[in-house]
């Protein structure tokens, strides 16, 4: 073909597929008819916004609520519970006051017979088994005097008792009241506890100690019976 046979194009037409041409470049071509533009994608990628079913001013959070009958119980159980614990504290009291006073007495008659024992047998075995069943037979004592000294009494404290008649705890509800107490009874209940299993320790220690000194003392007398007896 010579170039007089070629389409003349004019200017006009130039700047019209110049401009056919920079629109197409812009637009994306996605497998479907029609071209869809960068900013119509973005548009269709975003996540969907929730809407508020409720309106924000019906919502309320709903706190638990103890239940009452619930709070009565445990209140109870607690008391029981110190109850228990009193009780325990005067029985422990009672057997460390009986093995202080028998073991009183017993060291008292331990003293006579034992100087009679070392008088008739006059060696360091008989010295060592006197002074041993002596020695025993006091720290028993000292044992259960320790386990009988006098400790405070454990219960609600008195500054939460001093503000009962203000009018803070007045309008308070009763699940709460009852609640608070329950809490200072198992502080004092878990105190009393710990003090009466202290209690309980010294007082198995004067058992033993009792024991051991009434073996020694045992063994004293039926030695002396039989140096009696065989002269």
């Amino acid at each position: 073909m010579s170039a007089a046979e070629l389409p003349t194009v004019d200017r006009s037409g130039i700047v019209e597929l110049s401009l056919l041409l920079a629109e197409e470049s812009s637009t994306i071509l996605l497998p479907s008819p029609c071209p869809i533009r960068p900013s119509r994608i973005a548009t269709e990628l975003e996540p969907p916004r929730l809407r508020a079913l409720v309106p924000s001013a019906l919502v309320s959070v709903v706190e638990p609520q103890p239940n009452p009958e619930t709070v009565e119980a445990l209140l109870d159980t607690t008391w029981r519970m110190v109850a228990s614990e009193a009780a325990r504290t005067d029985a422990l009291d009672r057997k460390a006051s009986t093995v202080a006073t028998f073991a009183s007495l017993v060291a008292t008659l331990t003293a006579t017979l034992g100087l009679r024992f070392v008088e008739q047998f006059n060696t360091w075995w008989a010295l060592t088994l006197f002074v041993a069943g002596l020695g025993a037979l006091v720290f028993s004592v000292v044992a259960a005097v320790v386990a009988l000294f006098p400790r405070e009494y454990l219960s609600l404290g008195i500054a939460y008792l001093k503000r009962f008649p203000t009018w803070s705890e007045i309008r308070k509800a009763p699940a709460q009241v009852r609640g608070e107490t329950m809490r200072g009874l198992v502080e004092a209940v878990s105190r009393e506890r710990d003090a009466n299993d202290h209690k309980a320790g010294w007082v198995r220690c004067s058992f033993v100690l009792l024991l051991a000194g009434l073996v020694l003392i045992a063994a004293e007398a039926a030695t002396l019976a039989i140096r009696t007896v065989t002269g």
